[in-house]
């Protein structure tokens, strides 16, 4: 595996780290009851976190644009102008989720694309909603309905999954992978494609 590929498969290691830790102990109780209030926006972090690894991750394998674009992010703090910045360098820079039949006699992939893809306006949508979370409540202001953003922070995750499990990445330095993210606990696998 080249440096560019481990560059990537590192940062969806991060990824797949936080969402078992998410998945584990705060999406699937069925209520708050039994997840402490600080604990979920904790959870909240974590997905937003995944949100910016993924946004981040083609462009990993190109290193000077890396760092000039995270620095940039951390001066606007915008995550929507970022992800705008992002599709400008890479129009392709989240993953497309594909459905794996095999490989045909040439040892190519066989693959569809998935209906469900990630899309900048879901990433930034769900980052914003959130975020809400994590800011400190207007005492003077309605109460907050936890169950209704758990709700959300669930369907998330599980988007977030589905849309990741196997998916086709095209780094800013134009290798193109398929990418398995193998399940308990076995490594990621990435496997440099043709051009689709």
């Amino acid at each position: 595996m080249n440096q560019e590929v481990e560059v990537y498969v590192r940062c969806l290691w991060e990824v797949k780290v936080r969402l078992d830790f998410v998945k584990e102990d705060y999406v699937r109780p069925a209520s708050l009851k039994a997840v402490p209030v600080m604990k979920f926006e904790n959870a909240c972090l974590q997905v937003r976190k995944i949100l910016e690894f993924l946004a981040f991750a083609s462009l990993a394998s190109n290193r000077q644009l890396y760092e000039m674009e995270w620095s940039g992010f951390f001066k606007e703090n915008d995550f929507s102008r970022l992800l705008r910045r992002l599709e400008k360098i890479n129009p392709q820079f989240l993953p497309t989720s594909v459905s794996i039949a095999g490989r045909n006699s040439s040892g190519e992939w066989l693959m569809t694309d998935n209906e469900f893809q990630l899309k900048p306006q879901v990433l930034t949508s769900t980052y914003g909603r959130l975020g809400n979370v994590l800011h400190s409540k207007n005492p003077y202001s309605d109460s907050v309905n936890w169950e209704e953003y758990q709700t959300f922070l669930r369907q998330s995750v599980k988007a977030i999954i589905s849309a990741i499990q196997n998916h086709v990445a095209i780094l800013a330095t134009g290798e193109h992978l398929l990418v398995r993210m193998n399940g308990n606990g076995r490594p990621i696998s990435a496997n440099i494609l043709r051009e689709r």
